[in-house]
């Protein structure tokens, strides 16, 4: 897309701004990453948990997280100059949910912290990948990658600043862990946000109303590419949830990996991915986005069916569980903001409507990689019920779906 050159300084403060948002990201990314890969297993064990109440509890979290998605699209949108506060108080909520989650040691407080807990990171994705696809129209898929950096930053070091470190090394408890941590998003949350906030402060924007809110909805919900793409985002979703949420467990309870052994092979899954992003990002600007999604999804669901049988398998006396969570990572998590904005691209068609709308198209293509929020249920049905690795089977028999989905939308398009 060609664009006017910006003055030297509009183009650093947008630079530094990306930095911040990608700061801030990290951030929530070590705390989230944390949670489901060491601390929530260490809670299913502390309460005795079945897989089925597990995935329960997990649905929780994962219910306020898709709601709070869509409503923050809307938000973005209408407070566009704002989004700071948004990403601020997106940080400040997932601090307070840990200190309450620390406290947790009933179901029922175990399931409200839960809830708490998806609301904070679900502000984040909406404000701050719009206000990127704003700053950098001409390098969008890039700067979206970027962000998607942060994340897989974070998700490396989580586990091993709780798992590795706290947990294994210094030998302190997961409650005193997630308690004495809980206060650094809060700060960075204040902090960050007047940041954001400062260097969005001229940006002109155009005010969001209901009606018009409404108007382009009833836009992009005729779109069909995009609502192909949705439902392959929302497919994907079901399978990702099922994996995020049970690969920890069945390293642990099936394998009887250690916790610091699940922590290094995880933050190894998502550094390959930290590596990548941004050169994925860069082909998708110069491509066609199907022609990277298509084939990353059908590796990921096909490495899913065989995880199960690598346990005892090695090559040259190495395991062969890393290496194929390393190759997995390159695409896993860098796959969501890759959805994201080819979603952005299909909806250009109506440009003034999307531009206007950045954000919600945004929350829709995030949302609906949460609309599995009840797979990790039906995985914990299918693993108490006939085993743990027929849940991991199950999440890529859907990985694969989604890759025909989209298989579907290239031919349509």
């Amino acid at each position: 897309m060609a664009t006017q050159k910006l003055p030297t300084s509009q183009n650093k403060d947008r630079w530094t701004l990306a930095a911040l948002i990608l700061f801030g990201h990290t951030i929530k990314h070590i705390y989230v990453s944390a949670l489901n890969v060491t601390l929530l297993p260490n809670i299913k064990q502390s309460l005795n948990l079945s897989a089925t109440t597990y995935g329960s509890v997990n649905l929780a979290g994962r219910i306020t997280s898709m709601t709070t998605t869509f409503f923050s699209g809307f938000l973005g949108d209408k407070y566009a100059r704002r989004s700071g506060t948004l990403l601020g108080i997106s940080l400040f909520i997932s601090g307070i949910s840990y200190m309450m989650l620390s406290y947790s040691d009933t179901i029922l407080l175990l399931t409200i912290s839960m809830l708490i807990s998806g609301i904070g990171p679900s502000m984040y994705h909406a404000p701050a990948l719009a206000t990127l696809a704003k700053k950098f129209p001409e390098k969008q898929a890039f700067a979206l990658s970027l962000h998607g950096t942060g994340g897989s930053l974070g998700e490396t070091f989580g586990p091993l600043i709780f798992g590795s470190l706290l947990i294994s090394t210094l030998l302190i408890g997961w409650e005193q862990a997630m308690r004495v941590s809980s206060i650094i998003p809060i700060f960075v949350g204040i902090l960050g946000g007047s940041a954001i906030n400062y260097f969005l402060r001229n940006d002109i924007t155009k005010k969001v109303n209901l009606k018009d809110y409404y108007s382009g909805l009833q836009i992009i919900f005729t779109n069909k590419l995009l609502i192909i793409l949705i439902i392959a985002a929302a497919i994907r979703g079901m399978g990702e949830s099922a994996l995020d949420t049970f690969l920890p467990v069945f390293f642990l309870e099936n394998w009887k990996y250690s916790i610091n052994r699940i922590a290094i092979y995880k933050s190894l899954m998502r550094a390959s991915g930290t590596i990548t992003q941004p050169l994925l990002g860069i082909i998708v600007d110069k491509s066609n986005p199907l022609t990277l999604l298509i084939p990353s999804l059908l590796f990921l669901g096909f490495m899913c069916l065989t995880i199960p049988f690598m346990n005892d398998i090695k090559i040259l006396s190495i395991p062969v569980i890393p290496i194929v969570l390393l190759l997995m990572g390159i695409f896993e998590f860098s796959l969501q903001t890759i959805f994201v904005s080819l979603g952005l691209d299909i909806a250009r068609i109506n440009k003034k409507e999307s531009e206007d709308m950045k954000s919600t198209i945004v929350a829709l293509m995030w949302g609906a990689m949460s609309l599995g929020l009840i797979s990790p249920v039906i995985g914990g049905v299918i693993a108490d019920n006939i085993g743990m690795q027929y849940t991991i089977i199950y999440s890529g028999i859907l990985i694969l779906i989604s890759s025909l989905c989209l298989m579907f939308l290239k031919v349509r398009m």
